[in-house]
């Protein structure tokens, strides 16, 4: 070898040497980050999600079975509105997360700015689309009211569903939040809405208001309003070289942004066809009560599926910042350490559908009669969810979304039809959940070829 050769050996050493060195730095840094926020994150969910299992006793209690199974009804149709963020929170925050692992604080303030005027210009427009829907469709063709004033319903749809609308760019700041890995900050936010509802709720409760389902979608909505201004005022507060303003603005940074969008758009149109259509359909099909049951055994599962979300919610902007960086070991050994977790997820999942009946009675005070199919399915549907969950966060969180597109088409097309086909079957309400498992089931497959491949492919230049 000559001279030059040897030489030129020696300094690509050096050079992967010194990337090493990086590397385990990055990733030594990216461990505690990672450790401080699933410590806040499991403190803060874990007081939310008591206050969320208290909220539904004392709801059964002011509204009744049947009125509370319409309540969860107007909620889950409103959630609909959800698919006009057009996919915009997700997007923005991959591109901030990026520019700041790329120390551009330039670019953070213009994304942030324009995200706030691109979100409240939307909130503005979809107001007065939900107001001319509402004074315009027939509410008794579309829900299940039975003997409840459709003015009542109406008020309530238009109550909760401006508030969800405000709330595009009120929750903004949790998408940035997140992109500064804090993931934790919109748990805390969680903590006050759900306090301050049973705050308020109790206070009905001891004082033996007549609760209607108009007062409920009032009491959602102060809640709300009042936990995002208090979030976004502590996070400006600490931050206020990022406080939005209209000089950042820039049209060209907001096409950048719709172009990664459109498939965040379009994996949230595919979570609320299988998380919200489901209440509608048995609303439709077999009536309120019926609402509640499913409802009651959905939160028991969704509840050790929440507490995954700890755990992999903060990977997404961590994801971001190892794939950007090329640091695929460390991707491959979280992929590993968390499919072991899985498998404790499921025998937790069984516990829950064994002691089922027990459970609800402790926690409701009242006994439901539930099927054992509905069980059965709910303890399917939520492994292959767990199992699925982490691929899907680290696929978004590095915006492979075109590859996802024939999985998320396929749900997106299937999930109602097969779930008003079982129903029709006779297996009532459990046929819903079977139909969701049914349009998930191929991800758990294709999910992680499609997260190894990327990985694959993410080679340093």
């Amino acid at each position: 070898m000559s001279v030059k050769g040897k030489l030129n050996s020696i300094i690509r050493e050096f050079k992967n040497k010194d990337e090493q060195g990086i590397h385990a730095n990055d990733a030594k840094k990216r461990n505690l980050r990672l450790i401080l926020q699933l410590g806040l994150s499991f403190g803060y969910k874990g007081l939310s999600m008591f206050l969320s299992f208290a909220i539904v006793p004392l709801s059964i209690h002011l509204l009744g079975s049947n009125e509370y199974g319409l309540w969860l009804t107007i909620f889950s149709l409103v959630n609909f509105f959800l698919f006009f963020d057009l996919g915009l929170g997700n997007g923005l925050k991959n591109k901030i997360t990026i520019a700041l692992a790329n120390n551009n604080t330039e670019d953070v303030k213009r994304y942030i700015s324009t995200g706030y005027i691109v979100f409240a210009s939307l909130s503005l427009f979809l107001i007065l689309i939900l107001v001319l829907v509402v004074k315009l469709a027939k509410i008794q063709s579309i829900l299940t009211i039975g003997d409840i004033a459709s003015n009542d319903v109406e008020r309530a749809i238009l109550t909760i569903g401006i508030t969800i609308i405000i709330s595009f760019t009120l929750n903004f700041v949790y998408n940035i939040a997140a992109s500064m890995q804090n993931i934790s900050f919109s748990n805390l936010g969680m903590v006050l809405n759900n306090l301050i509802t049973v705050v308020i709720l109790i206070f009905f409760n001891v004082f033996k208001v007549r609760a209607t389902i108009n007062l409920m979608s009032q009491v959602t909505a102060v809640s709300l309003i009042i936990s995002m201004v208090t979030a976004n005022f502590i996070f400006f507060k600490k931050n206020p070289n990022l406080i939005p303003s209209i000089k950042y603005f820039r049209s060209d940074y907001l096409m950048n942004i719709l172009k990664l969008s459109f498939g965040f758009f379009i994996v949230q149109i595919q979570v609320i066809v299988i998380s919200f259509t489901d209440t509608i359909i048995i609303n439709k099909y077999l009536g309120n009560i019926e609402v509640t049951k499913y409802n009651l055994i959905y939160k028991l599962f969704n509840a050790v599926i929440v507490l995954l979300s700890l755990i992999s919610m903060p990977l997404w902007t961590v994801f971001t910042e190892a794939f950007e960086k090329k640091d695929n070991d460390w991707i491959r050994n979280v992929f590993k350490r968390f499919n072991y977790f899985v498998l404790g997820v499921a025998v937790v999942f069984t516990l829950i559908g064994v002691f089922i009946d027990q459970i609800l009675f402790v926690w409701v005070q009242k006994e439901y009669q539930i099927p054992v199919l509905l069980i059965s399915g709910m303890v399917i549907y939520h492994v292959l969810y767990a199992w699925n969950y982490n691929y899907s966060v680290f696929l978004n969180s590095v915006s492979a979304i075109k590859e996802q597109l024939p999985y998320l088409v396929f749900t997106i097309i299937a999930n109602v039809p097969l779930c008003i086909y079982f129903i029709k079957l006779g297996l009532g309400s459990a046929g819903v959940i079977i139909a969701s498992a049914v349009c998930i089931l191929p991800f758990s497959i294709y999910g992680p070829y499609l997260a190894y491949k990327k990985i694959k492919l993410n080679k340093a230049v």
